[in-house]
């Protein structure tokens, strides 16, 4: 997992991220060298057990207790959705307390300890035994370490047995319904696969390449693949290109113009199965003339913005073929848009079908760019879009479906004739046992309902075609999913031997739409022992712990207790409060807070919007130097059931190495100069 040292859109070149905390440690370590040499672990590990055991004297373990206590009355007092989201929800109570009693215990016992021991001269009897300053920072360091992990090692334990003793009797209420046949039958599949798989587990998981809701599955000889059209959903084919070509800039001088761009649609269209006609619907209405298949043609960048709307495109719509027929249709788009697009660098061009009585069909290659070159001569040059992995003659194509608020859903029709989403698996390395003749699934989406259904619980009714790509082994099973709810599905090894398949979602439910997102359809690969992922998410939140511990330290030893605590939960959370505010540090604000508070005075109004900016830039400067908590993610994965991986330990080990090595060298210098003794 890359580690992001950037904050929104304020960067920072990483030579200069660790370019400081080397400098800084360098630093100290010239200063303080003869101390770097006379450096003894023993004297270390003798402060050490000084801190942890006058830690543990203070009693600082007897909160762990009440912690307990209170994840016990909490868990008790829950609502949960079923027996997995109660185990869930309980682990999430535990792994927070933890979290919370070890990083408060440990800023207290780290930001007080020596503002204390100088206060009451115990400083004086250690500074002139032959002990140096830097031992004296890394002892107590070490020694607060040592507490940390002792509170962790404690609710670990707790949350582990107590996790397991409400995991055993949950587990015996499932096996009790569902031999008394009392499971509801939308819950029996999830009852089934907590019975079987338990409900402490952590498994890994991979998703689809890639998701393409479509009107329909073409077969496996026709090249043609069918847009999910009207308001179902559209097609993308993105473009990538060099703004500084000479195709856009032949004169040198950037932004120049193109005289102008060219698109050449080669899209099919056949009549629609499942439209109905006015006359079939409402006779008394009576027919109407069946429109010509057209399609509308947008420009998005990157982030699905508009670039180049519709109207740009021949007027809004462009009239194919009457027949349907595949035939080049050429629109010329005018300078200024052809000018802004070659700005972006990257676009996606978007191709939504209008009429919906007509089916609109995409071939290998439906869209051409071309570029009236930008020295006015009559050329025309063709930009070439991505190509489909594996194929040197099929473009890259994106098949959306409608946006809805969960993202890009999958229309609802009984007779199975609506769109569908194609998950398409590759090179799924299937770790699972081999003797275990099914392969699990788990599948979350949202569920959206109109009309009446809306405020019913009415069942949803998808189906699942799972379809081998080498072997041509099928699979179809039937299911009821429930928003934000996973849905566990288990298919025959030998459909997705090999790794190679298609999952095809389609939903039966008139009035339902059903989110189809990549990443909400996972097969998994492993699973393995609940245990090991505590202990990983015990390390994450321990490595905290020593982050925490080097901060207070550092803050101890120029400031008293209190305040040294304030500046520590500052500089720990600095940076995610900055993160927070999000759009608020934006260029621009100080013109927002000026038009806010009704400044009309011109100088004032100047004034105020440029101290305003300033102070963005000032917080944002001074957040990209501060610590990136959420790399300590010790909960996430866990709660879901998810393997954490390795990469998130070494996430948490790089901040703590460039902000925990640094601090405790300027931790030593400051106290190295700092007058302890009469």
């Amino acid at each position: 997992m890359p580690l992001n040292l950037s904050l929104n859109n304020f960067y920072w070149q990483e030579w200069v991220v660790i370019a400081v905390p080397a400098a800084v440690v360098l630093l100290a370590s010239l200063i303080g060298f003869r101390d770097v040499l006379r450096f003894s672990l023993y004297r270390v590990r003798a402060i050490a057990s000084v801190c942890f055991a006058e830690s543990i004297r203070r009693r600082v373990l007897l909160v762990t207790p009440v912690a307990m206590l209170g994840v016990v009355v909490v868990s008790q007092l829950q609502h949960p959705a079923d027996e997995q989201d109660a185990i869930r929800q309980t682990m999430r109570f535990c792994l927070f307390a933890a979290g919370l009693v070890s990083v408060l215990a440990v800023i207290i016992l780290a930001c007080s300890n020596l503002p204390r021991e100088i206060e009451n001269r115990v400083i004086f009897t250690i500074v002139t035994k032959p002990t140096s300053r830097l031992e004296i920072i890394l002892g107590k360091i070490l020694g607060f370490t040592g507490v940390s992990a002792t509170v962790l090692i404690l609710m670990g334990l707790f949350t582990w047995g107590y996790l397991e003793v409400r995991a055993t009797q949950l587990e015996r209420g499932i096996a009790a319904t569902l031999d008394d046949n009392k499971a509801d039958p939308t819950a029996r599949m999830a009852l089934e696969h907590y019975r079987r798989v338990g409900l402490l587990t952590a498994s890994r998981t991979a998703n689809a390449a890639r998701v393409a809701v479509l009107s329909e599955v073409s077969a496996p000889d026709d090249t043609v693949r069918w847009i999910a059209t009207g308001q179902d959903g559209d097609m993308g084919i993105p473009f990538q290109f060099d703004p500084e070509s000479t195709v856009f800039n032949v004169e040198g001088s950037p932004g120049y113009a193109p005289a102008g761009m060219v698109l050449t649609l080669n899209i099919s269209a056949r009549p629609s199965p499942t439209f109905k006609p006015v006359k079939e619907v409402s006779p008394l209405l009576g027919g109407q003339a069946k429109k010509p298949p057209a399609v509308q043609v947008q420009v998005l960048d990157e982030l699905n913005s508009l670039i180049v709307e519709a109207k740009a495109f021949g007027g809004g719509t462009i009239q194919l073929s009457p027949d349907g027929t595949p035939k080049p249709v050429i629109v010329v788009l005018a300078p200024q848009y052809a000018g802004e697009i070659a700005k972006r660098g990257r676009v996606l061009v978007s191709v939504s079908g209008v009429n919906p009585e007509w089916q609109y069909g995409v071939g290998d290659d439906p869209v051409h760019l071309a570029v009236l070159a930008a020295d006015r001569q009559s050329v025309f040059v063709d930009l070439k879009p991505g190509r489909e992995p594996g194929s040197p003659t099929r473009s890259y194509m994106v098949f959306r479906g409608r946006d809805g608020r969960g993202g890009q859903q999958v229309r609802g029709q009984p007779d199975g004739k609506g769109p569908v989403a194609v998950y398409s698996f590759r090179h799924v390395n299937l770790l699972t046992s081999a003797t275990d003749p099914l392969v699990p699934l788990e599948f979350i989406t949202t569920v959206e309902r109109s009309g009446a259904d809306s405020e019913t619980d009415t069942v949803t009714d998808t189906r699942f075609e799972f379809v081998n790509i080498k072997t041509g082994k099928t699979f179809e099973l039937h299911a009821n999913p429930e928003t934000r709810r996973q849905l566990f599905l288990e298919v025959p090894r030998d459909v997705v031997e090999g790794g190679d398949f298609d999952v095809r979602l389609t939903v039966l439910s008139d009035g339902h739409w059903v989110t189809a997102n990549p990443g909400e359809l996972q097969v998994v690969t492993e699973r393995q022992p609940f245990v090991y992922n505590l202990l990983r998410s015990l390390l994450v939140l321990w490595l905290l712990t020593v982050l925490v511990i080097a901060i207070a330290v550092f803050c101890s030893t120029f400031l008293s207790w209190p305040i040294a605590v304030v500046l520590t939960i500052v500089i720990l959370l600095g940076r995610w409060g900055v993160v927070q505010l999000g759009d608020a540090l934006e260029p621009g604000v100080g013109r927002t807070i000026v038009t806010s508070a009704g400044v009309n005075d011109p100088r004032v109004a100047l004034v105020m919007s440029k101290s305003v900016e300033g102070l963005a830039s000032l917080l944002k400067t001074t957040a990209s130097f501060l610590p990136d908590v959420s790399q300590f993610e010790a909960t996430g994965a866990v709660e879901r059931g998810a393997v954490m991986e390795t990469e998130t330990i070494f996430g948490a080990m790089i901040v703590l190495g460039i902000f925990g090595l640094p601090l405790t060298a300027l931790a030593y210098l400051i106290f190295r100069k700092k007058e302890v003794a009469p």
